[in-house]
């Protein structure tokens, strides 16, 4: 028997925003019992991306969003790290990424520090020497036979990697006069 997704995140997510649970109804149409945290994430990240990158006079929503994302952070028996982290933050626009920080929460900008600087994931096993994928471009036959610490999603990983240096550190290190005054 198939075991049923956790979607608490989400739960959480749209108690704070009541907008999004017509998006969220048509993911839930599309992807039937196949739909992830990740997912409806990933769905939000996009949107948030586009306000972002998009016409002022958005910072209200902007900050209901990021609002429920601290409230999802924050909320007991949660994968923050998966949600937050991985299929939200992780999953914005490079550009968009930049302008989140004026809307950044304690917890939520802690996970984005986090993610930036390498801290979260979960523990890989390298391939046995001599297993044909130990051959692969980072994992060569010389690779050490340690563990390595990697994102649990491949586009979340895929994106993370695409972040240019140059944006990892505007986003990573902030003042608080560049935080938008609450």
């Amino acid at each position: 028997m198939r075991e049923e997704p956790d979607l608490r995140a989400a739960e959480v997510l749209l108690a704070g925003l009541t907008w999004f649970a017509g998006p969220y109804r048509a993911l839930a149409d599309d992807f039937g019992e196949d739909l992830t945290v990740q997912v409806v994430f990933n769905e939000l990240a996009e949107v948030t991306s586009r306000l972002l990158l998009g016409a002022e006079g958005r910072e209200e929503l902007l900050e209901a969003i990021f609002g429920a994302l601290e409230q999802v952070a924050l909320a007991p028996g949660v994968d923050a790290t998966e949600a937050v982290a991985f299929a939200f933050l992780d999953a914005l626009e490079p550009g968009a990424l930049e302008l989140a920080g004026a809307y950044l929460n304690p917890a939520t900008e802690a996970l984005l520090a986090r993610l930036d600087a390498g801290d979260l994931g979960y523990d890989l096993p390298l391939p046995a020497e001599g297993d044909a994928r130990a051959d692969g471009p980072d994992d060569g036959p010389a690779a050490p036979q340690a563990r390595r610490s990697a994102p649990s999603s491949a586009p979340a990983a895929a994106m993370h990697a695409a972040r240019s240096p140059a944006t990892s550190a505007s986003v990573s290190v902030r003042s608080g006069a560049q935080k938008r005054s609450r």
